[in-house]
């Protein structure tokens, strides 16, 4: 019987716990115009060393989406993953945009700033060329050979 009465007494400590757990922090909200075609002159890093060494090791790839604009100085900012692979690769991702520089494009006429959005490409050997989402205005792969 004391048996009967733990469990009974787990359940309702468990539902509790679950009563009071906080909501999840709302979602980001994320640019729902299409995205402008990336500007003339931009430089995004695509060494081998930004690629996710346990990755790497593990033969794995993957592919993230980003949102950003571009400040004065053409420097990404307002980062947004709109999907991925996750954990390391959406870390490297950020890295990639952290090390990219575009020519800051032309103010619009109407002060509307635009948005970009590219996909990501982590590949191992072979390479190939990328193939951008229906998000996405460009791609750009990041290709390495396996780790041993």
């Amino acid at each position: 019987m004391r048996a009967a009465g733990s469990t009974a007494a787990l359940t309702a400590l468990a539902l509790s716990a679950c009563a009071a757990a906080p909501p999840p922090p709302p979602a980001a909200p994320v640019d729902t115009t299409p995205a402008a075609p990336l500007p003339g002159g931009c430089s995004i890093p695509l060494g081998a060393e930004l690629y996710p060494a346990d990755a790497r090791r593990r033969g794995a790839s993957g592919v993230v989406t980003v949102s950003f604009r571009l400040d004065a100085r053409g420097e990404p900012e307002q980062v947004a993953l709109l999907s991925g692979a996750r954990g390391e690769f959406d870390a490297a991702a950020r890295q990639v945009l952290k090390a990219s520089h575009c020519q800051p494009p032309p103010a619009a006429a109407d002060g509307a700033v635009p948005h970009y959005v590219i996909d990501i490409q982590f590949v191992l050997l072979p390479c190939r060329t990328p193939e951008k989402s229906a998000r996405a205005s460009a791609a750009v792969t990041i290709c390495a050979t396996r780790k041993r």
